[in-house]
C-alpha cells in the first residue's frame, strides 16, 4: 500500500493533511485534505507509536471509508476506539488481507454468481394479489413537514447500515426490509403525497444515505403501480435502498468531484455495481434477486448500460425498476457537479430516455404514474396566472394534480384552499416555475 508510519505527536491542529491517515490494520481514519481539528490531534497522540501510517495510494485502503464520511471525527470515542485497537491477531490479519484481495478480485467474485442468478426468474407477475393502496382522508394525510421528519429519522439508520456493508459487518436483512416496510406502509396511508419524500434530499457531499433511501421509496412507488405483490414490492425497496452500496468503495475524491472525472475515475465508478454484488454477500438472508437487481441497475434496454452491456430480455424486472428510481433520484438530487432538476424536468428527462430506448417504457410510465407530470411539491403556475405548490397527484390525472394557490404575506407565503385540478375544467397547469423563494424572494412556509 506504500504506507509510511507518521508520529501521531506532530500533527499541529489546522495543518490539512497531505496524504490519507490509516491504522497498522489498514482501517482508513482520514482523507487526504483532511483538516486537523485540536480535538482529532488529541486522539491521534493517544495511538502507540508505529501505530499510525499515511498513504498517497486512497484507493487501496483494506477498509473503505465509511459512507458516513464526517468520520474526521464526527464521533471522537468510535474514532479513540479504532485508533486504540489491541494488536491484531494472526488470523485478523490473515482476514484483512483476505477481503482486501477479494475487493480487488470482486469480478471473478461476481461471475461466480452468474449461474445461480440465471436459475431466478427475470420477470415479475403483475396484478397478482396487488399491493392494496388506501388514499388517506384530507384531514389524516402527512404534510410535507411531516414527510421531511419522517426522513430525516431513517436517514441515520440508512447511513449506518451502509457503513457497515462497506466495511463488510454482518447485517441482518429485516434491517432492511424494516426500512422498506415502513415507507411501504407510508404509501399506502398517503399515495397521492407518498413521492414528495423523494424531493428532501438535502444535497452535501455525502449524499449516498439521502439517495439510497430516495430510489427505496421511488422502487416502491414504481413497483406498486406496476401491480406487483406486497412481497415483490419489498424486494424493490430492499434492492433500492441497497443498488449503491458498492459506490462506497469508489474513491471519496471521485464521489464528490465537482468537475468531469476522467477516463480512469469513470471507470471506477462503473464498477460500482461489482462492488454492490460483492458487498452485499454480509447481508445476511439476503434473496439473491436483489443482489443480482443491484448487479444490473445500471444495464440499459438498448444494451448500452454497464457492467455487461446486456439488453432488456437479460435485465432482470427488479433491475429495470430500480433503474428508473436511480435515474429520478439522482435528477432530482443536488450533486457537487451539478444542481438538481426541477421535478418536472426530472421527469421529462426519463420520459427522453425511455424514447430513445434505455429505460423500460412500462417503468417509467409507473414512475410518472406514481408522482405525476408536475411532482409533489414542485411548483407550477396555472392558466389562471396564480403560482402554486403542487400537494398531491393521481395516476389518472397525471398532468392536472392537486394544487395550493400560494398566497402571499408580509411573513412570507402560505397555501390558499386545495384545488383538484381534475375536477376543474376551466383551470389547468400553465407551465413548471422554480420554488418561489426563487422566483418571488419570499421565504418557504414550514
Amino acid at each position: 500500500m506504500g504506507m509510511t508510519p507518521i508520529d501521531p505527536r506532530s500533527f499541529v491542529p489546522g495543518e490539512r493533511l497531505d496524504h490519507s491517515l490509516f491504522t497498522q490494520h489498514g482501517v482508513k481514519l482520514l482523507d487526504a485534505g483532511s483538516v486537523l481539528t485540536a480535538e482529532v490531534c488529541r486522539t491521534l497522540r493517544r495511538v502507540r507509536e508505529g501505530g499510525l501510517f499515511a498513504s498517497a495510494d486512497a484507493d487501496r485502503s483494506l477498509a473503505p471509508a465509511s459512507a458516513n464520511a464526517d468520520v474526521q471525527v464526527r464521533n471522537v470515542d468510535e474514532a479513540t476506539a479504532t485508533l486504540a485497537a489491541p494488536e491484531p491477531t494472526d488470523a485478523e490479519r490473515v482476514a484483512v488481507r483476505d477481503r482486501a484481495n477479494r475487493v480487488r478480485n470482486a469480478d471473478k467474485y461476481v461471475a461466480s454468481l452468474f449461474p445461480l442468478w440465471d436459475r431466478i426468474p427475470l420477470r415479475i407477475d403483475q396484478g397478482i394479489k396487488p399491493l392494496e393502496l388506501r388514499p388517506s382522508t384530507r384531514s389524516a394525510s402527512p404534510t410535507m413537514h411531516d414527510l421531511a421528519a419522517f426522513r430525516d429519522r431513517r436517514i441515520p439508520t440508512v447511513r449506518n447500515m451502509i457503513s457497515r456493508i462497506v466495511q463488510g459487518a454482518p447485517v441482518d436483512a429485516r434491517e432492511v426490509l424494516e426500512l422498506a416496510d415502513e415507507l411501504i406502509a407510508l404509501l399506502q396511508h398517503a399515495p397521492h403525497r407518498f413521492m414528495h419524500i423523494a424531493l428532501l434530499a438535502p444535497g452535501g457531499l455525502e449524499f449516498l444515505p439521502d439517495h439510497a433511501y430516495t430510489t427505496a421509496a421511488g422502487s416502491i412507488a414504481v413497483a406498486s403501480q406496476l401491480g406487483w405483490s406486497r412481497a415483490d414490492v419489498r424486494l424493490a425497496g430492499m434492492a433500492g435502498l441497497l443498488a449503491d452500496v458498492g459506490m462506497g468503495l469508489v474513491p471519496r475524491r471521485i464521489r464528490i468531484s465537482d468537475r468531469a472525472l476522467n477516463d480512469m475515475e469513470v471507470n471506477r465508478v462503473r464498477r460500482h455495481p461489482t462492488f454492490s454484488a460483492f458487498l452485499l454477500e454480509c447481508v445476511t438472508d439476503l434473496p439473491e434477486s436483489i443482489r443480482r437487481a443491484a448487479y444490473q441497475h445500471h444495464e440499459r434496454c438498448d444494451g448500452r448500460g454497464y457492467p455487461r452491456c446486456i439488453q432488456y430480455d437479460r435485465i432482470s424486472d427488479l433491475a429495470l425498476v430500480v433503474a428508473v428510481a436511480d435515474a429520478y433520484a439522482a435528477a432530482v438530487e443536488p450533486r457537487p457537479y451539478k444542481p438538481r432538476l426541477r421535478p418536472f424536468e426530472a421527469i421529462r428527462e426519463l420520459v427522453r430516455l425511455c424514447e430513445t430506448g434505455k429505460l423500460s417504457r412500462d417503468m417509467v410510465r409507473a414512475l410518472v404514474d406514481s408522482v405525476g407530470i408536475f411532482p409533489v411539491g414542485s411548483y407550477v403556475q396555472l392558466t389562471n396566472g396564480e403560482l402554486a405548490q403542487v400537494i398531491g397527484v393521481t395516476p389518472e390525472d397525471v398532468d392536472r394534480p392537486i394544487v395550493a394557490p400560494l398566497r402571499s404575506t408580509e411573513s412570507g407565503w402560505t397555501h390558499g384552499h386545495l384545488l383538484n385540478l381534475a375536477i376543474i375544467d376551466q383551470l389547468d397547469v400553465r407551465r413548471a416555475i422554480d420554488p418561489p423563494d426563487a422566483v418571488l424572494g419570499l421565504k418557504q412556509a414550514v
